[in-house]
């Protein structure tokens, strides 16, 4: 690649340089997935440059499960949801060459066997996971510090949310939201569990939607910008990207043809 697409580089500067939720919604194969990528590299950016410096945040033996998470805390914890297992599949391979081999990041895919996952969260920077195996590591996030810990959350193939994986898509992206939002609230009025600390980022990625708007609110794309309220700016932004089906590196020709062919719908 020797250039980003119209996309990637509308998008670039709040995927890169902001921390906000970002909904990004285009055709197939426009190239979402390298969008998604400068968010991963804006937090490794602000996370010491991208080093590790030599831990791995891996729990010893008779460390408390709080303490091991703590230690995981000092490098940034990346997760990739996606209800397609052949997506999936095919991210992990790219990534551990982009990643892994260029700078050394971990990476691993959770196999629904909570204990082992959550040693796996530890002990890896970038965590693979289908919606249901996250839901079930997830669901006690106020006895899991690590669940807490999450830096950046990054869903794939959001518009599968009117199928199958619908409901569970549903539930892990709000339970994440809540835990970011009662992390920034005060102690005496966050939920028991839950410890304070950097609000955690939702990236989605999602073929074109009709109702961009409304998913991109709920995930948390649309928020009152002080600072402009002060300049007498407009106040509310939204960081949701909605591409029609002709914004695309390839464009495509559509043809509509009739044919004349008596059609009755079956009683």
């Amino acid at each position: 690649m020797e250039h980003f697409n119209a996309i990637q580089t509308q998008v670039f500067n709040v995927m890169y340089n902001k921390d906000d939720n970002v909904l990004l919604c285009a055709q197939n194969s426009s190239g979402k997935t390298i969008c998604a990528e400068f968010a991963m590299l804006s937090l490794y950016k602000t996370h010491n440059k991208g080093s590790r410096k030599g831990h791995n945040g891996a729990k010893i033996e008779g460390e408390s499960e709080d303490a091991a998470a703590k230690k995981a805390q000092r490098t940034p914890k990346v997760v990739y949801i996606s209800p397609v297992e052949e997506v999936m599949k095919e991210r992990m391979k790219n990534w551990r060459a982009r990643f892994g081999r260029i700078l050394k990041k971990t990476i691993v895919e959770l196999t629904g066997e909570v204990t082992e996952d959550i040693e796996r969260i530890n002990k890896h920077d970038i965590i693979f996971s289908s919606p249901q195996n996250w839901d079930l590591v997830s669901r006690r996030y106020n006895k899991r510090p690590i669940i807490q810990h999450i830096d950046l959350f990054i869903v794939d193939d959001l518009h599968l949310i009117n199928d199958n994986p619908g409901p569970t898509l549903e539930v892990i992206i709000s339970r994440m939201r809540y835990i970011s939002s009662e992390k920034a609230k005060p102690e005496s009025e966050r939920e028991e569990g839950i410890e304070s600390g950097n609000k955690i980022r939702i990236v989605a990625l999602s073929s074109c939607l009709a109702n961009a708007r409304d998913i991109g609110d709920w995930i948390g794309c649309t928020f009152r910008n002080e600072k402009a309220e002060a300049s007498g700016a407009s106040v509310i932004q939204s960081s949701c990207f909605s591409f029609e089906t002709g914004v695309r590196p390839l464009p495509l020709d559509i043809h509509m043809q009739g044919f004349d062919q008596p059609h009755f719908n079956a009683r």
